[in-house]
């Protein structure tokens, strides 16, 4: 039976082209065959990133430390995909060297992708990059290796491993995505990658965790027994982790997915309007990529940006 949130789709194509409604009329070539949680999650973050990265199509410069979150992620990936095989996956020295190697490949990755996005890059985004050192960036990622094998890996025994999730709503538009890990206890793992303690209050309310669990329903036919966020704390001279079990998110699944049909209409309305307050870090001079991209937005609107980018 489909849920009740997807009525909408059933009379209707599920097209995201944005039209302008002006005297020029312009038009946006939008046409997703599928939008993942990933977008989506993008869009809930700032509206105007989405429409920078995914409607006009304009990449973000690279961030040092979401590179070693990712290569970390990869790493993580295949030691359990060896490890529900073999039941026991990779040890820690070849987990470091795994690690080191998807490193240094992002890294130059990164190189490439600072020049090709250096008309966007500030001042200030690029002194805070300059500050992560890869040398301590290897240090640190594998220090982080060595303390999550010892103390969360033994007791994780995997069941899903990237696993892809797909929701229907119509023939020509499909929402996906991924859940990272699994155990056979039925828990749902995610880790993640920081230099400071999480704000525990906060990861009830994750929605992340809510998209989680539709997946995990999905794939699992029920919900999980309980949700594990793994941060690995990588300090500039020891490493650590802290592991909070959630037994549900607050944001239940049924909510999530009237969230995210909003979240499309709002997609299909040009709704693309940051609103962070003005000493918010996440669109600020040194940490937010697009920064200068919202002060053009501000300067010459919406159908000149179309007009220069797409």
């Amino acid at each position: 039976m489909r849920q009740r949130w997807l009525q909408p789709f059933r009379n209707r194509k599920a097209e995201l082209v944005p039209r302008l409604r002006r005297k020029n009329k312009i038009k946006m070539q939008y046409k997703p065959s599928h939008i993942s949680f990933s977008q989506i999650m993008s869009y809930i973050g700032c509206p105007e990133h989405y429409l920078f990265r995914y409607v006009l199509g304009i990449k973000s410069p690279p961030a040092k430390a979401m590179k070693q979150g990712i290569a970390i992620h990869k790493t993580l990936a295949e030691h359990y995909s060896k490890k529900k095989e073999d039941g026991k996956g990779l040890a820690i020295k070849e987990a470091q060297d795994v690690y080191v190697n998807q490193l240094k490949s992002a890294m130059r990755d990164y190189e490439k992708e600072l020049e090709e996005t250096k008309a966007l890059i500030s001042k200030d985004f690029l002194e805070k990059e300059k500050e992560m050192d890869e040398i301590e960036m290897i240090d640190a990622g594998t220090r982080g290796i060595k303390v999550y094998h010892e103390e969360l890996e033994p007791s994780v025994k995997p069941d899903l491993v990237e696993a892809k999730f797909e929701i229907e709503t119509n023939q020509d538009l499909n929402i996906m995505g991924y859940i990272d890990l699994t155990d056979e206890a039925e828990i749902l793992h995610d880790t993640k990658t920081t230099r400071k303690s999480p704000n525990v209050q906060e990861l009830g309310r994750d929605p992340q965790l809510a998209i989680y669990q539709i997946g995990y329903k999905k794939l699992k036919g029920k919900n999980p027994k309980s949700y594990a966020k793994d941060f690995i704390i990588m300090g500039k001279k020891e490493a650590k982790i802290q592991r909070f079990e959630i037994k549900k998110p607050e944001i239940a699944g049924e909510a999530m997915l009237r969230y995210i049909w909003n979240v499309l209409k709002a997609i299909q309305s040009n709704a693309w309007y940051c609103i962070h307050p003005a000493n918010s870090w996440q669109c600020s001079k040194d940490w937010d990529g697009y920064y200068r991209l919202h002060q053009e937005l501000r300067e010459v609107g919406l159908d000149a940006m179309i007009k220069k980018y797409t």
